[in-house]
């Protein structure tokens, strides 16, 4: 889904959230991307993805709280 569909139709997955977010700081200038990972969880595939940047030096990433596709900032390492 496209950033500008994500926007208007305000649905979507962890995926779209996170292209948004991306396209969103890519726009303010942020160095930005989306990293998409995928794990095993009680037997089962589980992905999930999330946008990654850098304020300054530091690298950081927002990643997408169920179930309101909330956007939380956090610093340091991803959560795998």
């Amino acid at each position: 889904m496209k950033p500008e569909e994500f926007f208007n139709s305000k649905t979507g997955g962890f995926q779209d959230a996170a292209v948004f977010a991306a396209y969103v700081l890519d726009y303010h200038h942020f160095e930005a991307g989306v990293i998409r990972y995928v794990g095993i969880r009680d037997g089962k595939s589980v992905s999930h993805a999330v946008a990654v940047f850098r304020n300054g030096d530091t690298p950081q990433y927002l990643a997408v709280e169920p179930p309101e596709l909330k956007l939380s900032r956090m610093a340091g390492r991803l959560p795998i």
